[in-house]
């Protein structure tokens, strides 16, 4: 469990072993740039994060796997991991 500034506890996953799954046609999250950016977003929604294009599956899979898991709720899987890449903080 893991306490929150507001006093709240929440289970974090600090064990789970995770597989990049880069998926076919998936493109929000990609462009042709060899570093991490964001973009506007769409129909004015906020801006939408892009990995670095460089980004092989290892390194995807690697920090995937020191990412800190969330869950709120009561999900068998977290709802979101953390993690900093390249000196950028990542949330999938």
């Amino acid at each position: 469990m893991l306490t929150c500034s507001k006093g709240e506890q929440h289970e974090v996953w600090l064990q789970m072993t995770w597989i990049y799954e880069k998926g076919e046609h998936r493109w929000k999250h990609h462009w042709h740039n060899p570093f991490a950016g964001f973009v506007p977003g769409h129909k004015g929604k906020g801006a939408t994060g892009k990995c670095p294009s460089d980004v092989t599956l290892p390194e995807a899979t690697e920090v995937l796997n020191r990412a800190i898991a969330w869950n709120i709720g009561t999900h068998e899987w977290p709802e979101r991991l953390y993690a900093v890449y390249r000196g950028v903080i990542s949330c999938t």
